[in-house]
């Protein structure tokens, strides 16, 4: 298992897409890529995983890049169509060809580009149980594994369920660093890898606020029409307010459309956790 930098130099500038080959997207995924233009900062785009096929010594992955997706940049001159990997496994290393075909069709943009593949250093968990001395049993490596990949296309349904980009849903930062994707209903309590893995169960969002939900400090009180107000715990609210979460805040989770009944009912059951432990105090009284 390995995690690879792909820099692609297109006809006129170098894209950087990152892959995972113990976590290949799936379609319908939503992935981010950078792409330098000469002369100006790296831009971020939000892009669809179209397709990924493997076989026959290949794996072909598809990404479709469009202004819904960017809507940050639907007013620049940026080039949109699809991009087609073809990834190669080698003896000693990956090799890779990235082709691109714009839409409408552009003879400026379209072609075939080699793709300089780096091979990242493990971070994060996977790092962690690599260098421990005495490494977890087989059993407990691949569940732990398990459940960083989870997280990680979790991670991108609900991004794409919310169809805002990598934004908090309470407080709209934009910092990805600082946004996590938080289960509704908690992972351990999911009944199947369906519901875990749904991304109608997650909300993207900001670390101080994940912890606050996550641990039933924080709750959303349902409304009309897949509407919620904050609610916060009475114990954190004077401390919460100088984060920038606040009671009565509003989330509006009507845009969800097919998946708004699902993220309803992952709500209500967050909502009674949270309720069960407002009635009870956090500090004793001195």
């Amino acid at each position: 298992m390995a995690k690879y930098s792909l820099s692609i130099a297109w006809m006129h500038s170098v894209e950087t897409v990152t892959i995972d080959d113990a976590d290949l997207p799936e379609a319908g995924d939503l992935m981010t890529t950078w792409e330098r233009w000469e002369g100006h900062d790296p831009v971020k785009y939000y892009v669809e995983v179209v397709r990924v096929t493997a076989g026959a010594g290949r794996t072909d992955i598809v990404l479709r890049y469009t202004k819904e997706l960017n809507p940050a940049l639907a007013g620049v001159d940026y080039p949109w169509g699809t991009s087609t990997i073809t990834l190669r496994p080698g003896k000693k290393r990956l090799r890779a060809v990235a082709e691109w075909a714009n839409s409408p069709p552009n003879p400026a943009y379209d072609g075939t580009s080699e793709v300089e593949v780096t091979e990242l250093p493990p971070a994060g968990l996977l790092g962690d149980l690599l260098a421990l001395e005495a490494p977890s049993g087989p059993t407990t490596r691949e569940v732990l594994v398990a459940a960083r990949i989870g997280q990680g296309k979790f991670r991108s349904r609900v991004i794409r369920a919310w169809q805002q980009g990598e934004t908090c849903a309470l407080t709209k930062t934009t910092i990805p660093e600082l946004l996590v994707a938080s289960h509704i209903k908690p992972w351990s309590d999911c009944d199947s890898d369906d519901e875990r893995l749904d991304g109608a169960n997650g909300l993207l969002l900001a670390s101080h606020v994940d912890k606050l939900f996550d641990r039933c400090l924080l709750g959303f009180k349902p409304g009309p029409n897949y509407t919620y107000t904050v609610q916060l715990h009475p114990d954190v609210r004077e401390q919460a307010a100088k984060l920038g979460v606040t009671n009565g805040a509003l989330l509006d989770a009507s845009h969800l459309g097919q998946h708004a009944a699902r993220f309803d009912g992952y709500m209500r059951g967050h909502y009674a956790r949270f309720e069960a432990r407002a009635a009870t105090r956090l500090f004793k009284e001195s």
